[in-house]
């Protein structure tokens, strides 16, 4: 028969070095997001003005 084998738990301490990284990554996330809807709107707009 297949043996279980069970792995310990073990902690994890978050440095304040990774954080900075993931904020960097939101910061990212918005800046694509804003400019996204604000590409979304523009050409919205110019569609509503040819009808």
């Amino acid at each position: 028969m297949a043996k279980l084998e069970t792995k310990e738990m073990t902690e994890v301490k978050v440095n304040p070095e990774d954080s900075s990284s993931l904020k960097g990554t939101l910061y990212a996330v918005f800046g694509i997001g804003i400019f996204l809807v604000i590409t979304w709107l523009i050409v919205f707009s110019i569609f509503l003005e040819r009808n």
